[in-house]
């Protein structure tokens, strides 16, 4: 079964897409709005068996930080479940550079994290609708997909680079998935958006 993230975030792909295009050229970016939509896709989703939050305090190893959306499934026996999802979208406006490094501190955050619950799957993503800085972004990561201390902070290990596109017309919006799950069915996400 594909993760609740990934489908939440192709299902709002696929029917935000014109508001995408012009969210994404806004003052003070799209990223809250996209938080906001698909902590409601996952709601939906799920109903009373779940929870789920934005900007939620679940690293307990670093109780000041927070996670974009956090998801907890809550099953048999008490049993609970998180997706914890970082997400950065890239407006118009912003530096290229200052949004790598803020992506690159959202994985740093997730890798070094503990959690509040043992059964965690994180996800790191990324929401482009420029081409030239989807590769830009895509190319400076793939550089870091091994261990690597760029003096900036400690080593980064970027597992899995995946990209999906979603096209309406004209609009194009790339979906880079920087940090997936290892324990996750890579084989049932050919549903989603169009593998590159």
């Amino acid at each position: 079964m594909p993760s609740a993230v990934l489908v939440a975030m192709d299902t709002w792909l696929n029917t935000k897409l014109e508001f995408i295009a012009e969210a994404w050229r806004q003052k003070g970016g799209w990223e809250g709005w996209s938080q906001v939509e698909i902590a409601f896709m996952l709601k939906a989703a799920y109903k009373d068996n779940c929870t789920v939050e934005r900007e939620d305090y679940v690293y307990k190893n670093a109780p000041k930080k927070k996670a974009d959306v956090v998801l907890t499934l809550h099953g048999a026996g008490g049993h609970e479940s998180l997706e914890v999802l970082e997400l950065k979208c890239l407006g118009e406006r912003r530096e290229l550079s200052e949004f790598i490094k803020s992506v690159m501190e959202d994985i740093t955050k997730i890798q070094e994290g503990t959690f509040k619950v043992g059964d965690v799957r994180p996800w790191a993503m990324v929401l482009v609708v420029n081409e030239d800085s989807k590769k830009k972004i895509k190319k400076e990561m793939e550089a870091r997909r091994r261990w690597v201390n760029d003096g900036t902070g400690p080593p980064i290990m970027i597992d899995h680079v995946n990209e999906y596109h979603y096209t309406a017309g004209d609009i194009v919006v790339y979906l880079l998935v920087f940090l997936m799950p290892v324990n996750l069915e890579v084989d049932n996400l050919s549903a989603l958006g169009v593998a590159i």
